[in-house]
């Protein structure tokens, strides 16, 4: 059995309350569109960018604030600034590889803010033999190469003791298939630690946008988080001070597939930026797979008890809506997916691991609590996760 613990997170520098968002895309989006008439040389009018967002994006109830690490969101267009990717001179944003250099800089100093160095430094005690760790890292925003964690292995001089792995491009059900390897890493007695460095908003495309590309830019923010997985007997046989701390215990794991979806969502490169195309029937497709898939894992819960925390990763208000009324769950039910959603909305991978610390935190989820984790992405794919909560009082 292994045992999710030590989750970690942090708040991106750059909070925008969701209102001030929209605002700051449809000026975004406008400028871009004026500066590709007068490139063309077109006379066309600029549609109607605030009025669109107000229709199709997603709403300040339901989002509430988003977080971003590039410092553009934070004011309106400029005339430039280290750092910068829109700009009055380049509204429509810079390339590929100027995104990438920002996700490399900042994706390395959030690895070092995240990851316990003290933990991957000490020493194995008395009569114990040195246990290898392992490092895996979360991301389907960046490509960069070296990674962040092989960058801060080599800085800290970590290269005899950790062992790294990544997990990219898979989108924002990723955190379950890293824990899926991280258990098989922790049942061989080692001490996994896992980190997710998500910045969504750099794929901003203000040029020529679709509707969808309204939603999705009103919707994904940026995130980050780190937590560790390791055996529950390693934590109860050899460290005292585990047993002091809250965890989520892994019972079982399911993922499936669903025949004939894969066009539903994507998430490929584009010459700008990653380009994501997000179907409004992800939420009536997974509604209509999900009861027949947790019939067949045989779950060992029951998914009509009112006591079990649903964690579903709050991809959108819809699906939360949907699969409420699928399940005929209760709000207390879902309410810490509601939670982070509206305060820091989709955060793609790093999502799910908020929603777990915030079911960690709400002491009214009792010891024992079944809490079934679930999230989504290109396939279409569902990954499911069955935990129990573990308190220490």
């Amino acid at each position: 059995m292994v045992i999710l613990e030590q989750i970690r997170t942090e708040t991106p520098p750059f909070m925008k309350s969701q209102r001030d968002s929209l605002t700051w895309l449809s000026e975004a989006f406008s400028a871009a569109s004026r500066a590709s008439s007068q490139a063309e040389n077109l006379k066309t009018e600029s549609p109607d960018f605030e009025r669109l967002l107000e229709k199709v994006g997603v709403k300040p109830a339901q989002v509430g604030h988003r977080g971003h690490y590039l410092p553009d969101y934070a004011q309106a267009l400029h005339d430039g600034a280290p750092n910068s990717i829109f700009t009055r001179q380049v509204p429509e944003g810079r390339g590929l590889d100027e995104r990438m250099r920002f996700y490399a800089e900042c994706s390395h100093e959030i690895v070092n803010r995240l990851l316990p160095l003290q933990e991957f430094r000490r020493l194995p005690r008395a009569g114990e033999p040195p246990r290898p760790r392992d490092l895996i890292h979360v991301s389907c925003t960046g490509y960069v190469s070296p990674s962040p964690t092989q960058n801060w292995i080599a800085q800290h001089e970590l290269h005899e003791s950790v062992q790294s792995y990544h997990l990219y491009h898979m989108g924002c059900y990723a955190a379950l298939p890293a824990i899926r390897l991280a258990e098989s890493l922790a049942r061989t007695q080692r001490e996994v630690h896992i980190v997710h460095t998500e910045l969504c908003t750099l794929h901003l495309r203000t040029r020529d946008p679709r509707l969808e590309d309204l939603v999705i830019h009103s919707l994904f923010a940026d995130g980050a988080v780190a937590y560790k997985v390791r055996s529950l007997e390693m934590s109860l046989e050899s460290d005292a001070e585990a047993r002091e701390i809250d965890a989520l215990e892994l019972v079982k794991s399911a993922e499936a597939i669903i025949p004939n979806s894969s066009s539903a969502m994507t998430w490929g490169l584009g010459a700008a930026a990653f380009h994501m195309t997000l179907s409004k029937d992800v939420p009536r497709w997974v509604g209509g797979r999900l009861p027949g898939l947790l019939r067949e894992v045989g779950f060992s819960l029951n998914i009509e008890d009112e006591g079990v925390v649903w964690a579903i990763h709050p991809g959108g208000p819809k699906i939360i809506d949907h699969l409420q009324e699928v399940f005929r769950l209760k709000d207390h039910q879902i309410q810490h997916s509601r939670k982070i959603l509206f305060e820091r909305g989709n955060m793609s991978s790093a999502t799910l691991p908020y929603v777990w610390k915030e079911i960690l935190e709400d002491s009214r989820v009792p010891h024992g609590a079944d809490v079934l984790a679930m999230a989504f992405g290109p396939g279409l794919t569902i990954c499911l996760q069955h935990f129990r909560v573990n308190r220490v009082s």
